[in-house]
């Protein structure tokens, strides 16, 4: 093959740039998404159950305006003054239905016989320090609105801005958070007094565009930097790394064109895939040339030494490749999409990334003029004496080793599972720290949502109803977590307070159906545009939601409110049907749900790779030792990260699975040139480990130190996923390498030393 395709390179290089034309030019399509929902099967019961609750009532998924004067007091006419304009001013943001604040929270009071509906800080109280005096004990006092639309001190404010998007186009969120921080600029340019923030599920929802943008400017750069430097340092030759890193270009544009003419948008954990790509695509080209360089250190010409390093390298590159993609694709296993694409594109860059080294590389290795001699990367020279050394103390090696392995293994299950959407983006992104800021001083993001169902029609207006829901309320309250709740009894004793001279002791809910109808009926006439009851009541007054915001919560303790709130509903309202919603409460569950699916993908792919290695070599011992040798540096890494951290995620239960497929590249390698110096030059297992070392022991060395360069720039990325997968990962291949030049020596020799032939020291 080596001597047809040298012989045809023109042809070859010719079909190999028309085919990888064609999958780049999917670029073109490739799109981009980083809403919440990018991390769900459309088909997700809590989707569902989510996106059911918001056609029912306004969405909740909005922008959080929170302004904190440097005074302290937002009930300041100044402050007031700048709240009633900025409310207003946050009607012109697009797509936005509906706005609430102090400035047009509506308050209901009695004036004679009638009710009267108005705004609780409107531009005629912000001049009357008396007015505004009383809408700050009408605030403070109010439940409904202490955490969250003002705080209990009067300190922060929060405008609260609701949207309903068309869905025509990605750019749509774009759009509103762009508008919404250009507002907010221009508040701080007029008002540098007072402090704004921005929060919410939009900028949530931006912040992973702005990350996504960024990594791509800072850390693929970064990365092109360190993998020329490793190569440079490798190979001494311009022309040597040149090739390597168009083999690797070429790998990277051509799997994310596929992502384009699949139609497969780019969302959080899949941004990664080109730093994977190019890290993972180096090792092919590196072994190649090296044997090369081998062989034409042996004496061979170059066409000679070409076919030779194909020859030799063609079976272990193939099968690491074989690996790897496995490795990759288990990530189908995990029951987030953005992952599921992150192992399919890298996958394909894999299968690129070898179909390109075995026939682009060598063609480019024969037009190229590579030096013939290149005795300074020679790995004996450096390997052997490392070789002599661990062969000479193997057992001890193995022993220490092996002790640490097992401890640090018996760690692993200290981790926890804790899936966190705010905590995804580094504390200095503005959508981090306004929400870190908001959960201190004001509100959370964190809440959970129930649609509470009656059985009959306008069962919402039964005092059985009523005071079903006001039990839980007031059950809620109770509970430390809770910091607010808003529910249609709220408003009822409001109304009722009201209708009744505002006699503080009407402040409870109607005993009469009838009454509550016609009350919430004058309520509903009385609201401005823009601010209807469908936020808490549906169309058929059949159901109401109960919106409960809570503490920062971990992902077990998410599902454990979950099921508190549950059972509580279940035991005290039977005859009312509860569905909760909460994007939260979607993480917690997906993140639980993910770290089960990959141990089965990993469990699938751990006994996969095992039988092809066993296959492959044609030795079910070297099979089981690959076994031994590939599971073991996973298991460390997460008993050091139960050190380190405690809690895994998303990223780090799927990178198990696919780093298991990129470490058995080592011991295929390692292995496969056991195997060669045991059956083609008889040698004895010591010399046969010492050839191993010596042919291929800086290659692996540099493609680990390319592996955990590459994983240690994307753990800088201010995306959590990205940054802990890079962490993790980096960490793996540190310890693979040690398990595979420390460990796996003393299990060949122990396991594949034929009897009775004994152990060649260095030194023979």
């Amino acid at each position: 093959m080596t001597d047809w395709l040298l012989a045809h390179r023109w042809r070859v290089i010719l079909a190999v740039t028309a085919v990888l034309a064609t999958m780049i030019a999917g670029l073109a399509q490739l799109r981009f998404d980083t809403h919440y929902r990018a991390y769900f099967d459309a088909d997700h019961p809590y989707l569902l159950s989510h996106d059911a609750v918001n056609e029912i009532y306004t969405p909740q998924d909005g922008v959080l305006f929170l302004l904190a004067p440097q005074q302290g007091d937002v009930f300041a006419p100044e402050v007031a003054s700048q709240l009633v304009r900025f409310t207003e001013q946050a009607w012109t943001l697009p797509f936005s239905i509906r706005v609430d604040s102090l400035s047009n929270y509506q308050h209901t009071r009695a004036d004679g016989d009638a009710l009267t509906v108005e705004e609780l800080i409107s531009e005629y109280a912000v001049q009357d320090s008396a007015l505004l005096e009383e809408a700050r004990k009408i605030a403070l006092a109010e439940p409904e609105l202490v955490g969250k639309l003002v705080s209990e001190r009067g300190d922060v404010a929060a405008v609260l801005v609701s949207f309903q998007m068309p869905g025509e186009s990605f750019r749509e969120n774009i759009d509103v958070a762009l508008a919404a921080r250009q507002m907010a600029d221009q508040f701080r340019a007029e008002n540098p007094d007072t402090q704004i923030y921005l929060s919410g599920m939009m900028m949530g929802n931006y912040a992973g565009i702005e990350v996504l943008l960024d990594d791509n400017r800072t850390l693929v750069p970064l990365m092109w930097i360190v993998i020329i430097v490793l190569l440079v340092l490798l190979f001494r030759s311009f022309s040597a790394t040149f090739i390597t890193l168009l083999t690797i270009l070429l790998s990277t544009l051509a799997a994310l064109g596929l992502c384009g003419w699949f139609g497969t948008p780019i969302a959080g954990p899949s941004s990664s895939a080109p730093i994977i790509i190019m890290t993972i695509a180096v090792a092919d080209c590196v072994h190649i040339l090296v044997s090369y360089f081998h062989a034409c250190d042996q004496g061979m010409e170059k066409r000679a030494a070409i076919r030779e390093s194909l020859r030799v390298n063609l079976a272990p590159v193939f099968l690491t490749s074989l690996t790897t993609a496995i490795g990759f694709l288990t990530l189908n296993f995990s029951d987030v999409p953005p992952f599921r694409v992150l192992g399919n594109t890298a996958a394909a860059g894999v299968g690129i990334a070898f179909l390109l080294s075995v026939v682009l590389l060598p063609v480019l290795m024969w037009t190229f003029p590579l030096a013939s001699h290149r005795r300074d990367i020679e790995s004996a020279g450096l390997m052997m004496p490392v070789g002599e050394h661990i062969l000479r103390y193997r057992r001890s090696y193995f022993f220490l080793v092996g002790l640490a392995a097992l401890a640090l293994t018996l760690l692993a299950p200290l981790n926890e599972v804790n899936d966190q959407f705010v905590k995804y983006y580094d504390e200095s992104r503005e959508f981090r720290y306004s929400t870190d800021f908001a959960d201190r001083h004001l509100s959370s993001v964190y809440d959970i949502s129930y649609h509470l169902k009656s059985r009959d029609e306008s069962g919402v207006f039964s005092y059985e109803y009523l005071q079903a829901v006001q039990d839980f309320e007031v059950w809620l309250l109770a509970q430390p977590e809770v910091i607010n709740v808003q529910s249609l009894v709220g408003t009822f004793r409001r109304l009722n307070r009201s209708m009744h001279g505002d006699d503080p002791a009407w402040y409870r809910i109607p005993n009469d159906q009838q009454l509550a109808a016609q009350y919430f009926m004058l309520y509903e006439m009385s609201l401005p545009f823009g601010l209807s009851a469908t936020n808490q009541v549906s169309f058929d007054k059949m159901a109401s939601r109960i919106q409960i915001t809570i503490r920062e919560q971990t992902t077990m303790a998410m599902l454990d409110l979950e099921k508190k709130y549950s059972a509580w509903l279940k035991s005290n309202a039977p005859e009312i049907e509860a569905q909760p919603s909460s994007v939260m409460l979607m993480f917690s569950h997906i993140g639980v749900e993910n770290a089960r699916s990959m141990i089965v993908g990993t469990i699938f792919a751990l006994i996969l790779m095992s039988l092809i290695i066993g296959v492959a070599l044609r030795s079910v011992r070297m099979g089981l030792i690959s076994l031994a040798a590939n599971v073991l540096p996973a298991g460390m890494a997460f008993g050091v990260w139960a050190l380190l951290y405690g809690q895994v995620g998303l990223s780090v239960a799927v990178a198990i699975g696919m780093t298991l497929g990129i470490v058995v590249d080592n011991t295929v390698h390692l292995l496969s040139k056991f195997q060669l110096a045991l059956q083609e030059r008889h040698a004895k297992p010591g010399e046969a480990l010492l050839y191993s070392f010596s042919h291929v022991g800086v290659a692996v060395l540099i493609c680990n130190c390319v592996l955990i360069a590459g994983f240690l720039i994307l753990a800088q990325s201010d995306f959590k996923l990205n940054s802990d997968l890079g962490m993790f990962t980096s960490l793996t291949f540190a310890l693979a390498l040690i398990v595979d030049f420390l460990l796996l020596p003393w299990l060949l020799l122990r396991f594949m030393q034929p009897r009775g032939r004994p152990v060649v020291e260095a030194s023979n």
